[in-house]
């Protein structure tokens, strides 16, 4: 079965860690106290004129410094369009029964079955209990032992980021296992995973706090931190890539406000405006929207809980829905991406575009997962008549209907999408209908409308196979990894891959050897038409002309005129700057 051509473009740029900042001591760990900074230099009266004058015309000069995050649009056009898994607190070697069913399906039929953009991990990847007793962690075998699961998965660093948890760091301020097991850590020897995904609608960044204590605290204790260097990284990383992201997205593992100096978080979030922090830690499904404009969403145990443990987000015209289902009973999963859900559980979604009621033909489009074929998708308003949607050619989890939103008056609705396939199962949400203009845009065409020529150009295709203009049939291998969009048992590759006698206590003594090449970025960069690649932002300079306006004005805020004198520093020892 063809595939068209356009794929997402992941960013994948190491940078050394002593290069970027290095005031590090080694090894990477820096030290957790705030550096001194150096006081400000006093300028003459002769020279204040010129500095004014120069900063005056670097602001007149300079692009905005930073760019609005994109409005979230309800359009007819349905082509801007990806997804991604979020899972949380796998708790590798859990007490709980019937954890490693849950995981296992999770990396293999969950991901085979949604074939999403990526999958975070948002940590507690191990319970660093070994089974038995908390507070005697960790244990390196429960680490071989997460390892071993995304090995046998096929799942590589360019599409799996996992961000450490409160249980990862038990016993272990440095994370050193972490570092070494993880599929983050192993590949760049950090911390906070973040990344570019570049689709030809835009591109969008994703950046993954390091939320946990540093301090290598044993359980029961708890202590959630921001140190400097983490958010150094930051606000490095934020730099590079925040501007010229379509949107921005965080995780994190614990709710960032029960996190020591979110002060300094939210800080280097405010000139960049993003609407969505998902993380996981208290075992429990919810929603919460701060004063800061951040709606922070947490899911459960994906390892420790049986319910509303396996999230696809999907990102539609700068619209974000989740969906929240259980790991190993989850077909059919209805995600609707347009219109938005008005609510967000318990809290009113700010971001959600309202339906104009004076559109005949307004969209309603949702993404459906099933290891069946999915035989039937219909929606219907309030407790109205039910209406047929049809699937995408070019994008074959997404179905698509409309309606005459004429018929509806100003007020919230309910919308519920409807699916049969290995199971019947329906979503249902909340919908603001307004008075308004009818301004959709006209609607992306589909395969079976478009000229031979057109089809390998055709926007927004998933594919579920990444892999370039045709692509390979249902159920072949992509790359070595497990089978991405077809195929009886997404574990067929990995017993052929085996089949060279490996075993998972072999895997493990690698591992345990250190053969995996710790602290490696695995690969360059890779084509989009060979799948998807990834460059991780590492950050960068702030040397764009925004950057240096902002500077200037800051320091003639605090600078005071020293007349007969000279430029100088106040004689304060300091660490060197990138």
């Amino acid at each position: 079965m063809g595939r068209v051509a356009a794929e997402p473009v992941f960013h994948w740029e190491p940078q050394d860690l002593m290069t970027l900042y290095p005031f590090v001591d080694p090894p990477l760990r820096p030290p957790f106290s705030t550096p001194h900074r150096p006081f400000p230099p006093r300028i003459d009266g002769r020279n204040r004129r010129l500095w004014l004058i120069a900063s005056l015309l670097a602001c007149m000069v300079s692009p905005a410094a930073y760019a609005d995050q994109a409005e979230p649009e309800y359009t007819l056009d349905g082509s801007r369009i990806f997804w991604f898994v979020q899972i949380t607190d796998t708790h590798v070697d859990s007490i709980l029964p019937q954890s490693e069913e849950r995981i296992t399906w999770a990396l293999n039929e969950g991901i085979w079955v949604v074939d999403p953009a990526f999958v975070v991990n948002t940590g507690d990847l191990t319970d660093s209990t070994n089974g038995i007793i908390y507070g005697t962690g960790p244990h390196e075998e429960e680490w071989i032992r997460y390892r071993i699961f995304l090995e046998e998965a096929g799942l590589t660093p360019d599409f799996y980021f996992d961000l450490p948890g409160n249980h990862d760091q038990y016993g272990d301020a440095d994370l050193s296992y972490y570092r070494q097991y993880s599929m983050w850590g192993s590949s760049t020897g950090r911390t906070q995973p973040h990344w570019v995904v570049e689709y030809p609608f835009g591109s969008y960044f994703f950046f993954g706090a390091a939320t946990a204590g540093n301090d290598g605290a044993q359980w029961p204790f708890d202590n959630p931190t921001f140190v400097y260097w983490e958010m150094e990284e930051m606000r490095a990383a934020l730099a590079e890539h925040g501007r010229d992201a379509e949107l921005i997205f965080l995780f994190g593992h614990h709710d960032y406000r029960s996190t020591e100096n979110h002060d300094r978080f939210l800080e280097e979030l405010s000139p960049y405006g993003p609407r969505f922090y998902a993380h996981g830690h208290t075992h429990d499904h919810k929603a919460t929207l701060g004063d800061d404009g951040i709606i922070r969403y947490r899911i459960d145990s994906l390892g420790q809980a049986r319910h509303d443990n396996f999230a696809v987000w999907g990102i539609d015209a700068n619209t974000v829905s989740v969906g929240v289902y259980d790991a190993g009973d989850a077909w059919p999963a209805i995600l609707i991406t347009a219109p938005v859900d008005a609510r967000l559980l318990e809290v009113d979604n700010p971001y959600a575009p309202s339906v104009p009621n004076s559109c005949t033909a307004a969209p309603v489009r949702a993404l459906v997962f099933d290891a069946e074929p999915v035989g039937q998708v219909e929606f219907r308003w309030d407790d109205g008549t039910w209406f047929p949607m049809h699937q995408r050619l070019d994008r074959p989890q997404q179905w698509r209907g409309t309606f005459d939103a004429t018929e509806l008056e100003p007020g919230l609705h309910q919308l519920m999408v409807s699916a049969s396939g290995s199971d019947e199962a329906s979503q249902t949400i909340e919908v603001m209908v307004v008075e308004g203009v009818c301004e959709l845009g006209p609607e992306d065409p589909d395969l079976d409308e478009l000229e031979p020529e057109e089809v390998l150009d055709a926007p927004g295709d998933m594919g579920s196979d990444l892999q370039g203009e045709d692509g390979p049939e249902v159920g072949t291998d992509v790359d070595g990894g497990f089978d991405q969009g077809g195929g009886e048992d997404p574990s067929a590759d990995r017993e052929a891959d085996g089949a060279d006698g490996s075993t998972d206590e072999d895997l493990g003594q690698e591992l345990a050897d250190g053969d995996q090449d710790q602290g490696q970025i695995p690969g360059d960069r890779m084509d989009p038409e060979g799948g998807c690649g990834c460059e991780a932002g590492w950050g960068g300079d702030r040397s764009s002309p925004g950057w240096w306006c902002l500077a200037l004005l800051l320091f003639l805020a605090t600078v005071r005129p020293r007349f007969g004198g000279r430029v100088g520093r106040a004689g304060v020892t300091t660490r060197p700057r990138d």
